[in-house]
């Protein structure tokens, strides 16, 4: 398997040795991903300076994805695990984030694994991905790491999708630090999060992004996040991802008209509940939504969210949004 090369790094790599935080455990959801989760599940097992299991839980596949699970784990029995068990009722619904959530609340660590990642079933890894992460983590003493991403197309079309920019007080409010599939935390921050989301799976499942989940949580206890700069993997792009890289006319188009439809001012309630800060202002204010309420909010988010583009769009957003029941409730 080859990778294209992550160019020159835009900060220098950590150095320190990662000593017994080297073991650790990569979370992945399956889904109709027969196509693509083999050379995935290859970049992750040929991670260098590491020593890397994978866990996946595949959420009823109707293709060939079971039958090459059941072929990586034949011929990796050590390093590759099939995840199976009943969902909780509160996670019945069919998607990326609810079997993110599920795979997070049932797994059980053992005691050598210092740290857990998440990952896609259709991305490439750079080979010393995980290796920049922990030492990173190890460095800068960090409860949670992401990156940027290089997006792919199949036609050999390439776009960086930078992600680092300043993390404020209630940034995690109102946005994530970028695709789930970036993420790696040390086994305490893990910890912290299962015991949290196995008491408040029914909030956790009301927010449609398992990544935004996570790091909003970790955030909220004061942990230290990084994101760097430097893109870990291959993000593919096609038309069966989730969410993507949304550079269309069309796919912004859509995503204003979720705006507008009350969708994201219901998932940042949705995460201001999950975290134990709907008594904040951020929330306070999303719940009443005056016009006062909302010019505010449009100020917040001009100084919480990172991107250029979301400083202008959201804020017009929701100035524009007529006040009324919001999306999901009864």
């Amino acid at each position: 398997m080859s990778f294209a090369s992550p160019g020159r790094l835009t900060s220098p790599l950590p150095n320190s040795p990662l000593s017994d935080n080297e073991k650790g455990v990569v979370l992945l959801a399956t889904y109709n991903g027969s196509a693509y989760i083999d050379d995935q599940i290859l970049s992750i097992l040929g991670q260098v300076g590491v020593d890397v299991s994978v866990v996946v839980s595949d959420d009823f596949s109707t293709d060939m994805t079971l039958r090459c699970l059941r072929s990586l784990v034949s011929a990796y029995p050590d390093r590759v695990d099939l995840f199976y068990g009943c969902r909780q009722p509160e996670l019945m619904e069919r998607s990326s984030a609810s079997n993110f959530y599920y795979l997070i609340s049932s797994i059980e660590l053992s005691s050598d694994i210092g740290w857990v990642a998440l990952s896609d079933q259709d991305d490439l890894w750079h080979p010393d991905r995980l290796a920049r992460a922990l030492a990173c983590i190890v460095d800068f003493s960090l409860a949670g790491y992401s990156s940027s991403v290089m997006a792919f197309w199949s036609n050999g079309e390439k776009c960086l999708v930078k992600k680092n920019g300043a993390i404020t007080k209630y940034n995690h409010l109102f946005e994530a630090p970028g695709p789930g599939c970036s993420f790696v935390l040390p086994r305490d921050s893990f910890l912290q999060l299962q015991a949290h989301l196995r008491t408040h799976l029914a909030s956790a499942s009301r927010i449609h992004f398992h990544d935004w989940a996570i790091y909003a949580y970790i955030r909220s206890l004061g942990g230290r996040w990084y994101i760097d700069p430097w893109p870990s993997l291959m993000y593919r792009q096609h038309d069966s991802n989730v969410l993507g890289v949304q550079l269309t006319t069309y796919s912004i188009s859509r995503r204003l008209s979720m705006l507008l439809g009350g969708w994201y001012r219901a998932q940042c309630l949705a995460i201001a509940q999950f975290v134990g800060q709907s008594s904040d202002e951020p929330a306070q204010l999303l719940r009443r939504f005056s016009f006062l309420d909302r010019v505010r909010l449009a100020l917040m988010i001009v100084a919480h969210r990172r991107r250029s583009r979301d400083k202008f769009l959201l804020p017009f957003a929701f100035l524009c949004m007529i006040p009324g029941r919001l999306r999901g409730e009864s």
